[in-house]
C-alpha cells in the first residue's frame, strides 16, 4: 500500500520548525521526535508515537528534529548507523500490536 504524504503540509511544517519549537507544532496527527540516546530508545519512542497517531486518525511522525534554537542545528543526520527507513518500519511493526501500517522515508 502506498502511503499518502501531503507534501505541501510537510514543507510548511519544516518551514515552521525553523522559527517555532517542535512542541508548538505538534497536533493530534503530527508527532515530532528527536534522536534518542540509542537505537532501542528510538525504536520505543517512534513506535509509541506511531501507535498513538494510528489510534487517532492517522498522521505523521517526524524523526530527528531537535530543540536547538538555531534552525541550522534543529535538523541533523541520524547518529545511529543502523537506522534506515526500512529499519524504522520494521521496528514499528515489531513494537506495535497489531502492527501499525507505516511508511518511512
Amino acid at each position: 500500500m502506498e502511503a499518502f504524504i501531503d507534501t505541501h503540509r510537510l514543507r510548511d511544517t519544516l518551514t515552521q520548525l525553523c522559527i517555532q519549537s517542535p512542541e508548538v507544532l505538534e497536533t493530534i496527527d503530527l508527532e515530532i521526535k528527536g534522536w534518542c540516546n540509542d537505537e532501542k530508545e528510538l525504536a520505543e519512542k517512534v513506535s509509541e508515537a506511531s501507535a498513538c497517531i494510528a489510534n487517532a486518525k492517522g498522521g505523521v511522525v517526524l524523526v530527528g528534529v531537535g530543540n536547538s534554537q538555531s534552525c541550522r542545528n534543529r535538523f541533523s543526520r541520524c547518529p545511529h548507523p543502523n537506522v534506515t527507513p526500512s529499519w524504522l518500519t520494521a521496528r514499528i511493526n515489531d513494537h506495535t500490536m497489531l502492527p501499525v501500517l507505516n511508511h518511512a522515508v
